[in-house]
């Protein structure tokens, strides 16, 4: 019996569950359901479709309507044909019966008789004989005993298609659309035949005894088996391929005996068993299609299997996954992937999984639909090029095929290719050949290439010049020595000149070698081969242009040997051999002041020596004593100074050039012996014995009191308490009865790093200064120290930053008054007439300043205030005349108007605070000036003055900027402020720098450095005798 079931309703509906002599039972996909139809008689071959079932017997057929769940005979009388029916289909509303030679084509369920294409007899040539028969839903396609398969389409009601193969064949099967027939002929090949363009394809490794084929329906059509008793064959087919469309066995899976597949699933078979029932099996080939499932220990196996099938999605996402423990193994996979995906022109994976170059490339490959141009380029990346060749010659851009032999280096094919497709391209190409040629040695070759390249009408400027300078090079290479040259000098080219030269000179063509460096500006390599053959002619000139010292000496060894004493020397100095330069200044030239320059410039040890042996021989017994200092022989040189008296020479040199202790105390030693106090204590100190330097330096005084800032000197470097008193004691006159300059007491406490006392000095001395009336040299002190024991950590008195501040102030208010800012100069000479006491000396000066500028300001009741204090009688008689009567007139008429000052916030507490106040009422913590103006300084105006311990307000002192050249305090040229990231922990610092715990004006609660190392009153002592010495 014949039993045909269409693809379509066996996927829809699961399939026959079973077929006897009496019933026909089908059921759905989850078997859960079913129906079965008893039959009249037993059949010869059934049809199942959605709708219909139908089966035959002889020459009667009878059909069923599938509806609801139920069968329903459609007819109670059989349909009859003309001969036996051999095969039945049905598709849709139609059935086709294969009787004998003929199929009949007629609608499932009887029409009017009128109706249009209700039924039809084929074939429609009486000497034909139909072999094979296939339905689909469109189309019903049968084939000849000779050969042709017909194509009708029902939808059309004609012929849409023939085809007419070699022989016969038998087995047609179709797929769902039609599209692809497979049939086997009779030579017993496979067959794949396209309808859309009449190709086949003849299956490789095709069994011997095939029985049929059936398509996998759910396999995007690529899959399909052909089985015969024994096994299934496996093939895919490649609709895109580099090769083009073909065919490929995959594998094979063993058949169990009396099977006969029926359907093929995503590589699960169904077949038709001896009994009628069926059954399932799982294709060997397919057995990783589900990836759901896959183990570790299989995922490589899967992968595999995934891209020999072309599901290649399937592949990558377990590629993916390998990659998480395996990225080695992973990448070979996946390289793998990526040329079988190149194989079959699967773009989007070989991009996805291909190498950086691969995913560039197809990238640029996208956008193409010309087969042969794609399979081309794949073949190129593949590594294919005699096969990329010809596919390319045969797409629409033969050129890539030049353009591919090209890249490849392969000139020979390309310039082939070029005279047949492109040949505006011939010119460009003989030059690239040319290049490649030349860099490998063959300058004939090349030379033939350049000339070629220069055939044509060639307008590219730059292609010419390429061409003739290879021409050059390769003509001179050749032995074509005056064209190269001729044809080089014609271009006028400096790096073709020096390449001509290298040529010349590897021939050994020296001074045409020589004469091309020059032209081409290397100066040093012309320069050389002029000197080794002696042209001094031509080496003088270019000695300008010459930086390499390799070649100055070569020629001035040359000139020095000529006697040509002058050029070596200036030869020699421009290769820095500067002992050679001082040598024949000394032995040739009689130039002694050439050599001294030179060594004093390069500070030359051998060349001191060699000036030094000048002037000995000379018996300039000062000047060789110089040098031989210089020359690092000290005992040489000193023993020389003693014997001609020249102690002191070689002592400046000594101290300028440097020496060890040894060398300093020989001659500490040595002015001992000619009492010389000073300067043994200078020698002595430098040979660290700081005892007898201060013994010494103490012994004697002079007039510029440099014994005093010497043994200042000592201590600083000796650190010791005990020389430390001693020259605070001469200081204070203990020795002779008079105390020095109390200044010098400064720089010892500074040079001993003893801080607090070095404050106390300065408050004491910036005071005197200060009632002197010196208030810029008062200022100068105290900043100084402010900034000394800013830098070292040290706390800083209040006291201190106080005067500082009040003598700052001062300073500004006579900025400001100069700058006509009234207001903010009546500001801070207030706060000095509030401290008038300390500025005795124009006290009466001041305070008129500050009536005037109070007045000026709108400040009638501070110029009141100071106008009064004017009024009594030790300071009325003072008044500068021109004033005195406006002053008396601001008592006289009482006005107590006062502008209101501005207020800030204050940067520790955020209270309101005036702008002249410096210390928060609210928190107690001092506040910074503003080195501008005097004010505080709120946080959100904050800079840094180049002097880093002062700060100012951003617009004040971009305002003092404009017209004020330095400012004390702020910055003695224009340099820019900064503005910091954190003003917080500028505030910080600055609080933390003041010494709170004590006060310098209470002697009794100071925590000074005892001097004498005793206790405390030996310094309150000292500090005393300072006050009274100043």
């Amino acid at each position: 019996n014949t039993l045909h079931i269409p693809d379509e309703v066996t996927s829809d509906w699961g399939g026959v569950r079973d077929f006897n002599s009496t019933s026909l039972i089908f059921a759905e996909p989850d078997d859960g359901l079913s129906l079965k139809i008893k039959l009249p008689v037993e059949p010869t071959c059934v049809a199942v479709d959605e709708f219909y079932a139908a089966c035959a017997m002889n020459n009667s057929a009878w059909f069923y309507l599938i509806e609801g769940g139920q069968a329903e005979l459609l007819e109670p009388s059989p349909r009859t044909y003309t001969g036996s029916v051999r095969s039945l289909q049905i598709r849709g509303q139609y059935a086709a019966a294969h009787c004998g030679r003929k199929v009949h084509l007629h609608l499932v369920e009887a029409a009017d008789e009128d109706a249009p294409n209700t039924e039809k007899m084929f074939p429609t040539k009486s000497s034909e004989v139909i072999e094979a028969v296939a339905l689909t839903k469109n189309f019903l396609i049968y084939a000849t005993v000779e050969g042709a398969i017909y194509y009708f389409s029902i939808d059309d009601w004609q012929f849409v298609n023939e085809y007419k193969h070699a022989c016969g064949l038998t087995a047609l099967t179709v797929d769902l659309s039609g599209t692809r027939v497979a049939f086997i002929d009779a030579k017993g090949d496979g067959i794949i035949y396209s309808p859309v363009d009449d190709s086949t394809i003849t299956l490789p490794d095709f069994p011997s005894k095939a029985k049929g084929f059936v398509w996998d329906v759910t396999c995007e059509e690529r899959c399909f088996v052909v089985y015969d008793d024994d096994s299934v064959f496996t093939y895919i087919q490649h609709f895109e391929h580099i090769e083009g469309p073909n065919c490929k066995l995959v594998g094979s899976t063993k058949l169990t005996y009396g099977l006969v597949p029926i359907r093929l699933d995503n590589g699960h078979l169904t077949c038709l068993t001896p009994s009628g029932k069926t059954t399932s099996i799982v294709l060997d080939t397919h057995s990783f299609a589900d990836i759901r499932d896959i183990k570790d220990v299989d995922i490589v196996d899967a992968i595999t299997a995934n891209t020999t099938l072309c599901k290649y999605q399937n592949a990558l996402s377990l590629v993916n996954r390998y990659m998480q423990y395996a990225p080695m193994q992973a990448r070979a996979l996946c390289d793998t992937l990526a040329l079988a995906a190149l194989h079959t022109l699967d773009f989007d994976i070989g991009i996805v999984t291909g190498n950086a170059k691969m995913a560039q490339c197809l990238n640029n490959l996208e956008q193409i639909e010309d087969h042969n141009l794609l399979a081309g380029h794949a073949h190129l990346l593949l590594g294919n090029p005699l096969k990329a060749e010809g596919f390319l010659l045969n797409s629409s851009r033969p050129t890539e095929a030049l353009n591919m032999y090209r890249d490849l280096l392969q000139w020979e094919q390309a310039l082939k290719l070029a005279s047949r497709y492109s040949k505006n391209e011939i010119p460009t190409l003989s030059r690239e050949y040319a290049q490649q040629l030349e860099f490998q040695g063959n300058w004939t070759k090349a030379l033939e290439m350049y000339t070629a390249a220069l055939t044509g009408d060639i307008s590219d400027r730059a292609h010419i010049l390429t061409c003739k300078s290879g021409i050059a090079r390769t003509a001179i290479r050749h032995g074509d020595i005056n064209q190269g040259i001729a044809l080089a000098n014609e271009l006028g080219l400096k790096p073709l000149y020096r390449e001509c030269a290298s040529a010349l000179e590897d021939m050994q063509q020296q001074n045409e070698a020589a004469d091309m460096y020059e032209r081409g500006g290397l100066y040093e390599k012309a320069a050389a081969i002029y000197i080794k053959y002696k042209n001094w002619p031509k080496v003088a000139p270019l000695l300008q242009h010459v930086s390499s010292p390799k070649v100055h000496i070569q020629y001035a060894r040359s000139r020095e040997a000529d006697g040509s004493y002058k050029e070596a020397a200036a030869a020699y100095e421009a290769a820095n051999d500067f002992i050679s330069v001082i040598r024949i200044n000394l032995e040739y030239l009689r130039n002694p002041d050439k050599a001294v320059h030179v060594v004093k410039e390069t500070g030359s040890v051998d060349g001191a020596k060699l000036v030094a042996d000048f002037f000995r021989k000379l018996g300039d017994f000062e000047s060789a004593v110089q040098f031989l200092v210089l020359s690092k022989a000290n005992d040489e040189a000193f023993k020389m100074a003693q014997e001609h008296n020249q102690l002191t020479v070689y002592a400046q040199v000594l101290e300028s050039s440097g020496g060890n202790e040894a060398d300093y105390l020989r001659v500490a030693k040595a002015y001992d012996k000619v009492n010389e106090p000073v300067e043994a204590g200078r020698f002595y100190c430098k040979a660290g014995d700081y005892q007898l330097a201060i013994t010494r330096l103490l012994s004697t005084s002079g007039n510029d009191n440099a014994n005093i800032e010497l043994a200042i000197e000592a201590v600083g470097k000796a650190q010791q308490d005990t020389l430390t008193q001693r020259v605070v004691d001469y200081l204070m006159g203990s020795s002779d009865g008079l105390p020095k300059d109390a200044n010098y007491l400064l720089k010892i406490y500074l040079a001993t790093h003893r801080y607090k006392e070095a404050a106390r000095t300065a408050i004491i001395i910036a005071s005197e200064e200060r009632i002197a009336g010196s208030y810029r040299t008062a200022h100068e002190i105290l900043f100084g120290i402010y900034n000394e024991l800013r830098n070292r950590n040290v706390a800083v008195p209040p006291e201190l930053f106080d005067d500082l501040v009040l003598l700052h102030s001062y300073i500004l208010g006579k900025i400001h008054l100069r700058r006509n800012d009234h207001l903010k100069a009546a500001r801070m000479l207030i706060r000095v007439a509030d401290n008038i006491s300390k500025f005795p000396a124009h006290v009466v000066n001041i305070l008129t300043s500050t009536v005037i500028e109070c007045f000026r300001a709108g400040l009638k009741a501070s110029a009141f205030k100071y106008a009064a204090m004017l009024m009594k009688p030790e300071y009325r008689q003072k008044l500068d005349e021109k004033y005195k009567k406006k002053i008396e007139n601001i008592v006289r008429k009482k006005d107590m108007s006062e502008i209101e000052e501005d207020t800030c916030l204050c940067p520790y507490c955020g209270t309101a605070l005036k702008n002249t106040v410096l210390q928060c009422y609210a928190c107690k913590n001092k506040l910074p000036m503003c080195v501008a103006s005097g004010y505080f300084v709120p946080k959100n105006q904050l800079v840094i003055c180049p002097y880093k311990y002062s700060s100012a307000r951003k617009a004040e002192i971009d305002a003092l900027m404009l017209t004020e050249d330095s400012l004390p305090m702020a910055y003695d040229t224009k340099s820019s402020y900064t503005i910091p990231e954190n003003p917080t922990e500028f505030y910080k610092s600055f609080q933390s720098s003041f010494d709170t715990s004590v006060s310098t004006s209470s002697a009794k609660t100071d925590e000074y450095i005892d001097v004498a190392g005793d206790d405390q009153e030996d310094d309150e002592e000292n500090v005393s005798r300072i006050e009274d010495s100043v």
